[in-house]
């Protein structure tokens, strides 16, 4: 989902400052110390419109980061929340509970009769987006939607519960029962897949004609895979190539493509290994957290209440005691603490229809537990009375040393970091996941690897640094061996970049960017470049501005640019491409009528004639606008009419708390707008 910069971004600079001086009318109306924590510098420039000493697009930069610092800062959002309307908060309200991350389309509002009449929804509305919490965005045909980004809806939520005092999780304190088994951590997984794929030459894997992976290398990959059909059968994902990726495939492969540890081509699917790096580089809690957030930013349940459940469990994951954003609404629960299935269904049940209880645990476990357990993720129990409870599911990590056996084998703890794994299995081979890996010294595995050289040394010393036992001669003449065998006549099928100037071909064998790539001048104008390394190449240049023309046969393909590539069609993710619109919207906008009645009705408190206080009291009631009116003791209010007929033969007018008035006892009118 989109984050709030997503949406800051596309606003100029006077719609930013008009949307930041509603935010000064409405906080520091409510007390100082918004106002002091803001920056001086920026406030100065925000108050003194005149002020010249700043460039313009520095001012406009300035003003987007500060709006972001407000949405970030907790106590300002909650200070905000206090201070919206009520329509406001229906509104707000009703994104929390009712959209489910989805945008709000304008047939919504105008059909949506659960919360507010629709002028009233739209006033609202209107508020929000005046003060940066919903954004319009234009899709096909030029319709419009609304959007709250995800990161303000989680503030906002987070507000709500503060304010109102909720609970979301009620932490077990007895002694679980009846633990269901888990399944190892989908981190396992990806390990194999990367573990296969960097055996693949250059890390490279030939597509399709219809760009998917051929299935023999799919094939390759599930064998090491653990089987988590059964627990992703429930599981609303829609599969774009179901004949070729099961759900767990495309998963995996979607989460990969996510974090840019793969790279899509037209021709080809490249690991890139700096990206692995890094991921291997993290701690087994910090990756299942980055698997956490994607599934609950794309992952999208059946119901509208389910889904509040995901996000729920999401604000647990984000918030626990010993997460760095721990609030009061998760004081004292850990991140390993059990908590029951039903409680945060309790603190909001009130918003939906829902089903029976029997029915809500079985949908919460068939499109919520299930799947999250059948990843390794969440751990599933329940009391001696019954009563189901889950919690987050840790992977255990530890540094261990590793004992080299003589006869080739490296026995090591399956609990080592991921980073130390990824760097033994450089020259060693893995063939099953258990307690305790066995890790081979194989002569295919090891040339397949090979990298030879200096690179082998640092890692045999690596290697010799953290084993328990003395690492036996025997083993490192025969991994040189292996690595010498196939090396002393190397034949490559290569690919010529030619260069219309000298100085470009050596600045192009110099780029930083390209020196992984081992590129080679045959002269001073000829480069050679491994073939499967070309999209690659083609790539960095083409990001460089420097554009290759190429000589090729039909049978020859030669892809320069890479594509995007949708292996699971999450609804949210089309709410990408539409475009968000810059405006700062008047208040009039949700009562187009405002504009076309009278303006002696709304300016001017005073007597009117039978007919015409009979056409402003249906005018206020068809438009939800406020009256003020004078009755015939003198007495002064301001009403909001919403019901308007003859009683008795009289003419009589209900306002929301179920009050009449008389029309023939009011002696003055005025229509007022609502806000």
């Amino acid at each position: 989902m989109r984050k709030a910069w997503d949406f800051i971004e596309s606003l100029s600079g006077s719609t930013i400052e008009r949307i930041l001086e509603e935010w000064l009318r409405l906080t520091c109306a409510k007390t100082e110390e918004t106002e002091g924590r803001m920056n001086q510098r920026f406030h100065a420039i925000l108050l003194d419109k005149g002020q010249t000493q700043f460039d313009p697009e520095q001012k406009e930069q300035m003003l987007r980061q500060q709006l972001a610092r407000l949405f970030a800062d907790g106590q300002a959002m909650q200070l905000l929340y206090r201070s919206l309307s009520p329509y406001e908060q229906k509104v707000v309200h009703y994104f929390l509970f009712q959209t489910g991350g989805d945008f709000l389309t304008c047939r919504q509002v105008e059909e949506e009769q659960f919360v507010l009449k629709p002028n009233l929804f739209q006033l609202g509305l209107i508020g929000l987006r005046r003060k940066g919490l919903v954004y319009t965005l234009r899709r096909q045909r030029g319709e419009v939607a609304y959007s709250m980004p995800e990161d303000i809806r989680e503030s906002l939520y987070e507000a709500y519960l503060d304010v109102n005092q909720v609970q979301l999780w009620e932490v077990c304190q007895e002694e679980v029962i009846n633990l269901r088994a888990v399944q190892p951590s989908v981190l396992v997984d990806l390990f194999w897949f990367m573990y296969v794929w960097r055996q693949e030459k250059d890390n490279c894997i030939p597509l399709t004609k219809r760009k998917s992976i051929h299935k023999r290398f799919l094939r390759m990959c599930e064998e090491k895979l653990t089987n988590r059909k059964v627990n992703l059968e429930g599981c609303p994902l829609a599969v774009t190539d179901r004949e070729t990726y099961s759900k767990q495939m495309a998963l995996l492969l979607d989460f990969m493509t996510r974090q840019q540890l793969i790279r899509w081509y037209k021709h080809s699917l490249v690991l890139d290994l700096d990206q692995v790096d890094q991921w291997m580089g993290n701690s087994r809690q910090e990756m299942s957290i980055r698997f956490l957030d994607y599934w609950f930013s794309h992952y999208v349940p059946s119901a509208t209440w389910l889904q509040r459940y995901l996000a729920d469990m999401k604000h647990l994951l984000r918030t626990r005691a010993d997460s760095p954003a721990a609030t009061g609404t998760t004081a004292g629960i850990q991140g390993s603490d059990w908590v029951y299935l039903l409680s945060p269904v309790e603190a909001w049940e009130d918003n939906y229809a829902l089903p029976p209880a029997q029915d809500i645990i079985a949908r919460l476990e068939q499109e919520i537990i299930l799947p999250l357990m059948g990843l390794g993720l969440v751990e599933y129990a329940e009391t001696p009375q019954g009563e189901k409870v889950w919690r987050y599911r840790w992977e255990h990590e530890q540094c261990c040393p590793w004992w080299v056996q003589p006869h080739l084998e490296v026995l090591v703890p399956q609990v080592i970091p991921f980073r130390d794994l990824w760097r033994l299995t450089q020259y060693l081979a893995l063939d099953a996941w258990q307690d305790m890996l066995v890790l081979r010294l194989d002569q295919a595995y090891v040339q397949s690897m090979a990298s030879g050289g200096h690179a082998l040394e640092k890692w045999f010393i690596w290697l010799e640094q953290n084993s328990s036992t003395p690492v036996p001669e025997t083993f490192k003449e025969q991994l040189k061996l292996w690595l010498k065998q196939p090396n002393q006549v190397k034949l490559q099928e290569m690919v010529v970049l030619e260069v219309n100037q000298e100085e470009l071909a050596q600045a192009i064998l110099e780029m930083p960017e390209l020196q992984p790539f081992e590129l080679r001048a045959a002269t001073p104008r000829l480069l050679l470049a491994e073939k499967g390394r070309v999209d690659e190449i083609a790539h960095v240049l083409h990001k460089k501005g420097i554009h290759l023309s190429t000589e090729k046969n039909d049978d020859t393909p030669w892809p320069l640019i890479p594509f995007d590539h949708e292996l699971i069609a999450f609804p949210r993710d089309k709410y990408r491409q539409l475009k968000v619109e810059n405006a700062f919207p008047d208040w009039t906008e949700a009562i187009p009528a405002w504009k076309q009645l009278p303006e002696t009705w709304k300016k001017h408190f005073t007597s009117y004639h039978a007919k015409t206080k009979r056409d402003i009291v249906q005018q206020a009631v068809t438009h939800q606008l406020r009256l003020k009116i004078e009755d015939d003791r003198g007495s002064v209010a301001t009403i909001e009419a919403v019901d308007f007929g003859m009683e008795h033969g009289e003419w009589v007018v209900s306002d929301q708390e179920g009050k009449t008035y008389k029309l023939n006892q009011l002696n003055r009118l005025q229509l007022l707008f609502p806000v």
